[in-house]
C-alpha cells in the first residue's frame, strides 16, 4: 500500500510539472481585425462588423491597439475619431482632457494583406493611461462633432465601452456604430462597420486558467498521499 501511495504521488507531481510547460502557440491570421458579425441583420443583407479593442490582438500595447481591414472599405481619405468620456456633449465637451480613446482610420499598403500592394484600412486605437485616481483623459483633436469633411469625428462611450456614432442609423447588434453605409434598413449592398470598445479591459472577467485548475487538481492528489505515507510512518 505504501508504494501503491509513492507512485501515485509521483505520477500527480509529474503530471502537474507537465501541465506547467508552455506548449506551441496556435497559428493566428496576424494583424487582422477580428471579423466579430457577417449576415443579414436589420433589414440590410450583407453586414461585416470588424473589431478593435485594447486586449485583442497581436499587436496589443500598453493602452492601444492596431489593426487591419483587407479592404478599403471605410473610404480612400484618413479619419480620425475622438471618443468622448462617458457622460460629456458631444456638441461641447468639457474640460482638459474629455476624451477617452483615439481612433485613426488611414489606407495604406501592408504585406499582411492579401490585397498587397494596394491600400488596405489601417486601425490604430490609442487610450488614455490608468493613474491613482483613475484614467486621465486625452485633449480632443476634433473642433466639432464632424468637422472638415467627416476627417475628425466625435463618437460617444457607452457603459459597456462601446463607442456610438450617433450619426449613424445602421443598425446591427451592437448599436449604432461606425459604418461606411448610414442605413435604416432594406439596403442590398456590403455594409462594413466597425465595433470600437473602449476601455476593453475593464470588461475583463477574472478566472482561473485551465493550466492552472489542472495543476493543482493533479498535485493535491499526490500531497494527500505524502501526507498519509508520513502519518503512517510514524
Amino acid at each position: 500500500m505504501k508504494q501503491l501511495f509513492v507512485v501515485l504521488g509521483t505520477a500527480c507531481l509529474l503530471v502537474g510539472a507537465g501541465l506547467v510547460v508552455p506548449g506551441p502557440a496556435h497559428a493566428i491570421a496576424p494583424f487582422d481585425c477580428p471579423v466579430v458579425f457577417t449576415g443579414a441583420f436589420g433589414g440590410n443583407s450583407s453586414l461585416t462588423i470588424y473589431q478593435i479593442d485594447e486586449i485583442t490582438g497581436p499587436l496589443v500595447t500598453l493602452e492601444g491597439n492596431r489593426c487591419f481591414i483587407e479592404s478599403r472599405a471605410f473610404g480612400t481619405t484618413p479619419v480620425h475619431i475622438d471618443i468622448l468620456e462617458q457622460g460629456q456633449s458631444r456638441t461641447n465637451p468639457t474640460g482638459s482632457n474629455p476624451v477617452s480613446d483615439y481612433i485613426d482610420l488611414v489606407f495604406e499598403p501592408n504585406t499582411n494583406c492579401t490585397l498587397f500592394p494596394n491600400p488596405c484600412t489601417s486601425v490604430t486605437m490609442q487610450s488614455d493611461l490608468g493613474g491613482p485616481t483613475g484614467e486621465t483623459g486625452l485633449p480632443s483633436e476634433c473642433l466639432s462633432p464632424n468637422d472638415n469633411n467627416g476627417a475628425c469625428v466625435r463618437f460617444l462611450e457607452l457603459a459597456n465601452g462601446v463607442a456610438m456614432d450617433p450619426e449613424n442609423q445602421t443598425p446591427t447588434p451592437f448599436g449604432n456604430i461606425a459604418c461606411n453605409v448610414s442605413s435604416t434598413g432594406g439596403f442590398t449592398g456590403p455594409i462594413s462597420c466597425l465595433n470600437i470598445v473602449s476601455d476593453g479591459e475593464n470588461q475583463e472577467i477574472s478566472v482561473p486558467e485551465p493550466s492552472s485548475a489542472l495543476l493543482l487538481g493533479a498535485v493535491l492528489p499526490g500531497l494527500f498521499g505524502f501526507r498519509r505515507l508520513s502519518r503512517r510512518d510514524r
